[in-house]
């Protein structure tokens, strides 16, 4: 059954709506692929330029080339940016076109649900990739360890932690207090597979955890 939204002599399909809503954000999440945040920590850095765009969209004073102007010009100001590809500068004109325009179809007391949709599903997409991504890392990790340890008697004695178990190892940052109080064998042990993970090609993984507290 479709889903309508009656405001005066407008009927709204929400339905449709919703099509569109999910459109923008496959749109803004392909984008977002070439977009190291700087912490995974805050929605801010994950969502990168999208936030501003969301905010701008509704005030009817931005065109497609404008914004997209805009959200480039926050993209290369992230000092981790390396650049920007086709298809990732495509995928982000393509989102705010399409964003525009559902802005301009809808009334202007729905506006604000339309973004939350877009913002918030987009959020969540993106956040799910990032905890995916880090619990992977995670395994790679500890597959890194149980290959020079073999044991967790002897990855114990290393770091000088009795209740060490390789299930339960986690990566930190530089700036973590963790790794502050870590012994020398750990802080080694973290160094070398960040290393590891350099030579794979992984350096935004490795930017995203130096960077947390």
């Amino acid at each position: 059954m479709r889903n309508f939204i009656f405001s005066n002599v407008e009927q709204i399909n929400m339905d449709e709506i919703k099509i569109k809503v999910e459109e923008i954000r496959i749109a803004f999440d392909t984008y977002l692929n070439s977009y190291p945040a700087k912490t995974a920590r805050t929605k801010h850095s994950i969502m990168g330029p999208i936030g501003k765009i969301l905010q701008h969209a509704k005030s009817g004073k931005w065109d497609v080339k404008s914004l997209s102007g805009y959200a480039l010009n926050i993209h290369m100001m992230n000092t981790q940016v390396k650049g920007i590809t086709d298809e990732s500068r495509g995928a982000l004109e393509k989102g705010i076109e399409k964003l525009i325009s559902l802005i301009k179809e809808v009334p202007v007391n729905i506006q604000d649900k339309v973004i939350d949709l877009i913002d918030y599903g987009l959020y969540y997409q993106r956040r799910k990739k990032e905890m995916e991504s880090r619990e992977k890392t995670r395994l790679e990790f500890i597959n890194f360890l149980k290959e020079k340890y073999k044991t967790e008697d002897a990855l114990q004695k290393a770091w000088e932690e009795n209740n060490a178990k390789f299930e339960d190892v986690y990566l930190f940052g530089p700036k973590s207090p963790t790794f502050k109080r870590a012994s020398q064998a750990k802080k080694n042990d973290i160094k070398a597979f960040w290393e590891y993970l350099k030579a794979k090609g992984k350096e935004e993984i490795i930017e995203t955890i130096s960077e947390e507290e």
